[in-house]
């Protein structure tokens, strides 16, 4: 077969994986029990509450956190069926070499990434300084859960998933920025036309 006859095919077949991972991500979280979702709104309330001495970026963001970290560990441990025995692969990049033959691979790092970018986008706004901690707890969080997988048998503990997490964390990470220095630079036009007017 030809590399002209195989470009096609293989762009045929992302296009579907790309409507089964949709859809396979919305009905995963469709799928999860009211009750955790009542859980995070609750959560999200009394952090809002709690909170009312931070300033209102810092508590709104500690308010969508929260919640947030408690429906991933909803999604990565708590509705998992345990298995017999401990799993765990420390081999590096392993999910990442089967990317293009295997579609649950695909599925899997593509959700991974997705699952951190609200906490990496989340955090620079709940801890301001030093700049180098956000993303050093958020690669915390990843470990911290694959370590809970490990010790309750809930899902696979495995290197690949921290390295995915962190991609997402630092796509987050640089949107937070992106984001912050496009409104840093609007309120500078708008202070320099009021000086000038």
């Amino acid at each position: 077969m030809s590399g002209k006859s195989i470009c096609p095919l293989l762009l045929s077949r992302r296009k579907q994986s790309n409507r089964r991972f949709i859809i396979g991500y919305l009905k995963f979280y469709v799928d999860i029990s009211p009750y955790y979702y009542i859980t995070a709104v609750v959560l999200f309330i009394g952090v809002l509450i709690l909170a009312r001495r931070l300033d209102l970026v810092r508590r709104i963001a500690l308010s969508l956190l929260i919640p947030y970290l408690f429906l991933t560990l909803v999604a990565t441990v708590i509705t998992r069926s345990p298995t017999a025995e401990a799993r765990i692969v420390l081999e590096p990049f392993r999910t990442y070499r089967q990317y293009y033959t295997d579609d649950f691979t695909w599925f899997e790092i593509r959700a991974n990434i997705l699952l951190f970018i609200p906490i990496g986008f989340l955090l620079p706004m709940v801890i301001k300084k030093p700049v180098w901690l956000p993303p050093i707890i958020g690669i915390g969080i990843s470990v911290i859960i694959e370590l809970i997988q490990l010790i309750t048998h809930r899902g696979l503990c495995e290197t690949d998933d921290v390295i995915s997490n962190t991609i997402g964390l630092m796509i987050g990470f640089a949107a937070f920025w992106l984001i912050k220095g496009i409104v840093l630079l609007i309120r500078h036009l708008i202070s320099k036309n009021k000086t000038h007017s």
